[in-house]
């Protein structure tokens, strides 16, 4: 069993704890704000990244499929994260390595967008949903390091190997799993895609 050290007396005899602070509640609607609820709001007005309109884009429209399961994968830990957090002792370095490779894909996304949006901010002000990755990538990288420090914490007889090994397990997880299902699940034709086609041909 793994001792756990959270608390030290000081020069009075009182415990002084050592655990990291509890987030705030504003804190935590602030990231599930950024973490979910924008995220959503992209998807669902998604102008040209994954969907086509207006016979536009999309510019990554072959991994509109991927984007959706891993992100519904991501945000549904990062839920479970802000609700349970400390609670979830067992599985901590899991959620970090999540929590990373989220990061990682918003941060990638963001900066792929980041061109297009400073021309639509310009021109519609449709743009500013594009910096909006650029936030969710900065607050999950902030709880995958918080999730890190907790494991470390948690479970101080696990090796820093080990917990490398298990959110390494987690990142091949979270990209693999959405990749799999985008093999197993039949493509549909986009039709405004086609039409566009049609109509650029005539």
């Amino acid at each position: 069993m793994a001792h756990e050290l959270t608390d030290l007396p000081d020069a009075d005899g009182a415990n002084i704890s050592l655990r990291p602070p509890e987030p705030t509640r504003r804190k935590l609607i602030f990231d599930f704000t950024a973490g979910v609820i924008l995220p959503v709001l992209c998807f669902a007005f998604d102008p040209i990244v994954f969907r086509p309109s207006l016979c536009l884009g999309p510019i990554l429209g072959g991994l509109g499929t991927f984007t959706y399961i891993g992100g519904a994968l991501c945000m549904t830990a990062f839920t479970l994260w802000l609700v349970a957090g400390r609670r979830l002792s067992r599985v901590l370095t899991y959620l970090a390595g999540i929590f990373l490779t989220a990061s990682l894909a918003a941060l990638a996304l963001g900066l792929v967008l980041l061109p297009f949006s400073f021309i639509g901010l310009a021109a519609l002000g449709l743009g500013a949903l594009g910096f909006i990755p650029l936030l969710t990538a900065w607050v999950y990288w902030r709880n995958s390091r918080r999730a890190w420090r907790l494991a470390r914490e948690r479970r101080r007889s696990t090796s820093l190997a080990q917990h490398c090994a298990m959110a390494a397990l987690a990142i091949v997880l979270t990209i693999g799993i959405p990749a799999t299902a985008v093999r197993l699940i039949p493509q549909q034709p986009n039709q405004v895609s086609e039409a566009c086609a049609r109509a650029n041909s005539d």
